[in-house]
């Protein structure tokens, strides 16, 4: 393994993989087995995990990765952790 530092900066770019939870709540969701707020509460878990596990990286943005529909959900959660 290289122990050189780059002459530049790299961050991740793109999603990290949906959690297993939340692909089975939309599945949940679509077949009725779940109410719209219930999705909601484990997007706005999974965002948490996802953002928390950027955190300690120091990256200056985190988004929701995709994880939720519509945004606003994503833009709630967001303004509580501020």
């Amino acid at each position: 393994m290289s122990t050189l530092k780059p002459p530049f900066r790299a961050e991740q770019v793109g999603s990290l993989p949906r959690p297993e939870r939340l692909m089975i709540a939309r599945e949940d969701f679509a077949a009725n087995k779940i109410t719209r707020q219930e999705l909601t509460k484990i997007e706005d878990e999974c965002i948490g995990v996802a953002v928390a596990m950027r955190l300690p990286l120091s990256f200056e943005l985190a988004t929701s990765g995709a994880k939720s529909e519509p945004m606003p959900a994503f833009s709630t959660w967001l303004g509580r952790c501020r």
